[in-house]
């Protein structure tokens, strides 16, 4: 069953924020020693609004409850753009709702309606739950 959800693209300091222990929480899961520089919030909404990144935010009940990033490159060898899935994280207490079927789905249509065609990402070999998923 899908929980009822806001999803909704970042636009402001404030949803950056309202994220920031969500990044804390990913960086943790994947086993990583990255540090979340203090200044994280500013550094992704001015790539937001540079057209760098776009971010969307699932809420639950007025919580952030996951999000997803993405990019976009060029694949050299044929001169297309295409996107990248950069991140997509769901909290563990909202995992199997049905959040991060939504959030790949949001990217996937910001990636169509931006004219692209391909989406790629990648996951750790060591997470299993997400190879399942993708």
């Amino acid at each position: 069953m899908i929980t009822p959800m806001n999803i909704r693209t970042a636009t402001t300091l404030d949803d950056c924020t309202a994220i920031t222990e969500l990044v804390r929480a990913h960086i943790s899961y994947e086993k990583s020693s990255t540090v979340v520089p203090d200044d994280w919030a500013e550094r992704i909404i001015r790539l937001i609004r540079s057209n760098r990144l776009v971010l969307l935010i699932a809420f639950v009940e007025g919580h952030a409850a996951g999000f997803a990033s993405m990019t976009t490159d060029v694949a050299t060898w044929t001169g297309t753009t295409f996107a990248h899935l950069d991140t997509l994280f769901v909290s563990d207490e909202h995992r199997g709702e049905g959040l991060g079927r939504v959030l790949i789905d949001a990217v996937a249509a910001q990636a169509h309606s931006a004219g692209i065609n391909e989406l790629q990402w990648q996951t750790p070999v060591w997470n299993e739950a997400a190879i399942r998923f993708y």
